[in-house]
């Protein structure tokens, strides 16, 4: 028993097992597009702006969302890819990766899986990514 003991007490002690950090959201205010794009469903923002957020942000309550005006399409990419910086999805195309590079609040997370999405989330890029190959309320 005790050169068991002595045994294992000479053995090299293992490596401390080191696990990914957890993933958490970014500071984002409630009322930012990303925000509101991860919690709700397209439409319903599209409906209730005012309600939620014109006690902070009145001027949403006398304009469009999520633009007053027909924009891009390429804006409605920028969102679908807001939706998935949020969970920390990395980007390999140099147009996002570099884009994403210079937001403060995003963060690479390295267990980035769809599966992290939101059903509100997952819901909404199918809505954004439907709104471009459509050309709905945007030009391309």
């Amino acid at each position: 028993m005790l050169l068991l003991l002595a045994a294992a007490l000479a053995a090299p002690a293992a490596a401390p097992v080191t696990t990914p950090t957890a993933w958490t959201a970014p500071p984002l205010l409630m009322c930012d597009d990303t925000r509101l794009l991860v919690t709700y469903d397209y439409e319903y923002i599209q409906t209730h702006i005012c309600d939620l957020c014109g006690k902070t942000e009145p001027e949403r309550c006398v304009m469009d969302w999520p633009v007053n005006d027909v924009p891009e399409c390429g804006y409605f990419d920028e969102l679908r890819n807001n939706i998935y910086a949020y969970y920390g999805r990395p980007f390999e195309t140099p147009k996002w990766h570099d884009w994403f590079a210079k937001v403060p609040w995003y963060k690479v997370n390295p267990n980035y899986t769809d599966t992290l999405l939101s059903a509100e989330a997952r819901h909404n890029v199918a809505t954004l990514k439907s709104i471009v190959a459509k050309a709905q309320v945007c030009t391309k």
